[in-house]
């Protein structure tokens, strides 16, 4: 008798995390252009007005026809245009195999594709009165859409998010200090390393700068912390321990592409579509 284990597969599966942020269904129209912490998958049930409705990037435009789907990796900025007869799905999701570290946040495009099957399994999710079932239904149809932008990835692509194993210990410091104040000096410190040294290898093995990659959690933070009932902007860059509502606001913006007001608009549209 002879075994082959995969032990490698099953140790990267049993760190694998979905997070969702948002599962709805409905019209919202749009016409603006940002980037999101989160993945965004839209799923298209009716478009009346054909190509008018659309999500581009630098690169291309995908048309949003009914049992379409798109999603648009973490901080890719992309335009979105939907006039008020588009109804979609929209989830919203994290997909990690280390906290704060996307699967898709280096990728660089939209994925697309043409799947009814997983519109008609969202439309059964979404109506499940069984929270539990629901909830595992979620995520079957989230991971098969995963499974189709794997197809259109490029050899290699998901691969670099495992390369941030050895620097566990910083993404763990980053994760307790996630504030403005954290510098590569500090992140260098903590691994041994010159600054100059960490950041060559830092980078060289995870595709992404030091500098990039604090900036990238210290920015879904502020963005969770936006999110909370009543809170000012003015309130999360003391939080964060930024010089001044100014600096962070344009940090916010340099990297989402809109202002935090801007942001919490749009959060609380969402919340009450």
């Amino acid at each position: 008798m002879s075994v082959e284990d995969k032990k490698q597969i099953y140790r990267l599966a049993d760190r694998l995390t979905m997070r969702f942020h948002h599962f709805a269904k409905g019209t919202y129209p749009c016409f603006s252009t940002s980037g999101f912490t989160v993945n965004r998958l839209i799923l298209i049930l009716e478009n009346p007005a054909g190509e008018e409705n659309y999500i581009e990037d630098a690169a291309e435009r995908h048309v949003m026809r009914p049992g379409a789907f798109c999603l648009v990796p973490a901080f890719h900025h992309v335009t979105f245009h939907f006039d008020d007869a588009v109804r979609f799905f929209s989830i919203h999701f994290n997909l990690e195999l280390f906290p704060g570290v996307d699967m898709f946040s280096r990728q660089e495009k939209i994925f697309g594709g043409f799947a009814p099957d997983v519109s008609a399994q969202a439309e059964k999710a979404f109506s499940n009165v069984r929270e539990a079932a629901a909830a595992v239904e979620l995520h079957a149809l989230t991971f098969e859409i995963v499974s189709l932008c794997l197809e259109q990835m490029e050899a290699g692509g998901l691969e670099l998010a495992s390369k941030f194993g050895p620097y566990q210990k910083i993404i763990d410091h980053i994760a307790t200090h996630c504030t403005a104040l954290v510098s590569v000096e500090e992140l260098a410190e903590l691994m041994n390393m010159r600054r100059d040294v960490f950041t060559r290898k830092f980078t060289a093995d995870t595709g992404i700068s030091p500098k990039r990659f604090y900036h990238r959690l210290l920015i879904d933070r502020a963005s969770k912390l936006l999110q909370q009932p009543g809170i000012t902007s003015r309130e999360v860059a003391l939080e964060l321990k930024f010089s001044s509502e100014y600096y962070f606001s344009r940090f916010f913006k340099q990297h989402l592409g809109i202002s935090p007001h801007r942001f919490q608009q749009q959060y609380r549209l969402r919340r009450k579509s």
